[in-house]
C-alpha cells in the first residue's frame, strides 16, 4: 500500500512539474504582443479606466476582476477610444447580476 502511494505521488509530481504552464490572467503572451494585442486591464488596479461620469472608479479590484458595483458612476469605461477592433475577454457574473459589456 505504501509503495503504491509513493508511486502515485511521484507520478503526480512528475506530471505537474512537466505540464505546460497555464497563461496567467491579465497578461499577454509574446505571440499576442507580436500580433498587436493590447491589454486593457492589468488585474491589479483601474489604470486606464474611469467612471462614465469622469470620476475615478471607487470600487476595489477583487480577485483580479473589475467590480463595477458601487463604483461611483453608472458605468466603468476605458479612457481611450478604439476603432476596428476585436475584443476577447472573460466574464464572471453571479446569477443575480444585471450587467454586461457595452460597445459603442
Amino acid at each position: 500500500m505504501q509503495r503504491t502511494a509513493r508511486f502515485v505521488v511521484c507520478v503526480g509530481l512528475f506530471a505537474w512539474g512537466t505540464s505546460p504552464a497555464c497563461p496567467a490572467d491579465n497578461c499577454l503572451t509574446p505571440q499576442e504582443q507580436a500580433e498587436g494585442w493590447k491589454l486593457l486591464f492589468n488585474g491589479r488596479d483601474y489604470t486606464g479606466w474611469k467612471c462614465s461620469n469622469g470620476k475615478p472608479v471607487g470600487s476595489p479590484v477583487e480577485d483580479g476582476a473589475i467590480m463595477p458595483y458601487r463604483s461611483g458612476g453608472y458605468l466603468v469605461v476605458y479612457e481611450k477610444p478604439f476603432r476596428d477592433f476585436i475584443l476577447k475577454c472573460d466574464v464572471r457574473m453571479s446569477e443575480e447580476c444585471n450587467s454586461g459589456i457595452f460597445l459603442r
